[in-house]
């Protein structure tokens, strides 16, 4: 059986969840899930994809990590940092 989801850098470092949470109501039933990764500053050295299944997410497109400002927090839209 193959894991759901995997983070996947670009060397071929495979790494699986450390938890998973799905979120919802009775109601409306599982409407979100949420993927929690424990990562190694070399993890974020290069960029890493989320594999879910059999379909595949760009998570992070650039090698390294970019520089903060002040505020020591940034948000990022896209998968381009």
């Amino acid at each position: 059986m193959k894991p759901v989801a995997l983070l996947l850098g670009e060397s071929g470092k495979e790494l699986e969840p450390a938890d998973t949470t799905l979120a919802g109501t009775v109601d409306t039933g599982t409407s979100e899930i949420w993927l929690k990764f424990w990562l190694d500053a070399d993890d974020l050295d290069e960029p890493l994809r989320l594999r879910v299944n059999d379909g595949f997410l760009t998570v992070k497109s650039n090698a390294g990590v970019p520089q903060l400002g002040p505020s020591k927090s940034e948000f990022f839209p896209t998968e381009h940092w």
